[in-house]
């Protein structure tokens, strides 16, 4: 039903919106004193980096859906669609998630005499919201397929939206390790570092709810034997490998072990390399083959019962 680059744009649109959402949070967690003062120096690069690359991420992915897409001339019905579609509604959220992003860039590299601090919080406060929002809609997207049944689930959009603002997490500790911030903001790495634990086990959760409801649930119809064979593709066929070894291994396990490391060890070796590739590698991978997986197994359903 779908192509490989529609895989990619739902994972890039989730990085996108999960660093959107982030940043967006971080920027709102700046005190007020260093907002109003001259000099931010001290977030300005982060933050603008921040910024340019959830941009860039939603940019390329909507690319990659134009390429599968292939009818170009059509691009202008996604915003003057006379009716709702997920489609269309994840078009314009994309289009001002991208001008947020281009606002806070001139934000943090702006000089000025002191920072409003109600333009901050509200341009920071709008980009979390619609990071949130990109992030929801890669799942919905899905979901709205209600002819899939492994798609037309509540676990996907908010499997999809944990595994993206994990990737915006540790996107976003990556950043702050390559703009040498580091040893400036320990203690809000580490936070950063606890609160991405908590979200991949609601994502582990969230897993195994959407395969174990499917597996789980009564046979009556060939809907419920799509289900069922879809999740039994997930977890014991030809493509399982990707959900054990790139899902479950880099984006679960591995991921949890850089979190791990950053709260032992962070203080001791500040400018570990581990800590900007290892974990957005890990992380990366992760969202790329769950999103992989459920493509693939959701276009296979099993169809005569």
């Amino acid at each position: 039903m779908f192509g490989f680059e529609v895989v990619l744009y739902l994972c890039l649109g989730g990085l996108g919106g999960g660093l959107c959402a982030v940043a967006g949070i971080a920027g709102l967690s700046i005190p007020r004193q260093f907002l109003e003062s001259v000099s931010l120096s001290e977030y300005s690069s982060l933050m603008g980096s921040s910024f340019v690359l959830a941009s860039a991420s939603l940019v390329l992915g909507s690319l990659f859906l134009l390429a599968d897409a292939g009818n170009y001339s059509a691009l202008i019905h996604l915003f003057i669609a006379p009716s709702f579609s997920y489609l269309s509604a994840g078009a314009w959220f994309i289009v001002v998630g991208v001008g947020l992003c281009f606002a806070l860039v001139l934000f943090w590299k702006t000089e000025t005499n002191g920072h409003t601090v109600f333009v901050s919080r509200a341009l920071h406060a709008a980009c979390a919201l619609v990071g949130v929002a990109i992030a929801l809609y890669t799942g919905l997207f899905l979901a709205s397929m209600k002819a899939v049944p492994l798609w037309s689930t509540f676990w996907l959009p908010a499997l999809f939206v944990l595994s993206s603002v994990s990737c915006g997490i540790i996107f976003f500790m990556a950043l702050i390790q390559s703009n040498g911030k580091a040893t400036t903001f320990p203690s809000f790495k580490k936070r950063l570092a606890k609160a991405d634990l908590l979200v991949v086990a609601l994502e582990l959760l969230c897993a195994i709810a959407l395969v174990f409801g499917l597996l789980m649930a009564p046979i009556d119809g060939s809907t419920d034997a799509a289900g069922a064979a879809s999740a039994l593709d997930l977890i014991s066929g030809e493509g399982a490998w990707v959900w054990w070894g790139g899902f479950v291994g880099f984006g679960l396990i591995m991921t949890t072990a850089c979190d791990v490391l950053t709260l032992r060890i962070e203080d001791n070796w500040p400018g570990r390399i581990w800590s900007t590739l290892g974990a957005s590698f890990c992380v990366l991978v992760g969202a790329f083959s769950l999103r992989y997986c459920i493509v693939m197994a959701g276009v296979h359903p099993v169809l005569g019962f």
